[in-house]
């Protein structure tokens, strides 16, 4: 299937987010806190329950009319990016929580690490 980027924002082109490890204990969760406080850094889970630190920021080489300005000579992992997920096309991001500020952390600790606690 053939992406059609003419009318895209470029927001896969606009963030970078790694995969992290479960976070298991209150120390953990002392890093997410700290990882949320600096400026356009948040924390998700996917719908798969993957944890994810997510920058955002863009591609130094994402050009004023949102186009890849190395187009040619973009890494494999742009070239791989797929039709299904592109973000312009799919407004869901298959996130199941996300962690924009240290009161989500601590939201989330209170709603859901007590309850695990509980099983």
């Amino acid at each position: 299937m053939k992406r059609d980027c003419g009318n895209c924002d470029g927001k896969c082109c606009r963030y970078v987010a790694l995969e992290i490890d479960k976070p298991t204990d209150l120390e953990d969760f002392e890093n997410i806190k700290w990882y949320v406080c600096h400026e356009n850094v948040n924390v998700f889970v996917d719908i798969d329950g993957k944890w994810f630190i997510e920058f955002l920021t863009p591609c130094e080489f994402l050009g004023r009319n949102n186009e890849c300005n190395i187009y040619d000579k973009r890494p494999k992992i742009c070239r791989e990016y797929s039709q299904e997920d592109c973000l312009f096309h799919n407004d869901d991001y298959g996130e199941k929580y996300t962690f924009k500020i240290v009161k989500d952390v601590e939201d989330y600790i209170k709603n859901n690490l007590k309850n695990e606690n509980k099983s």
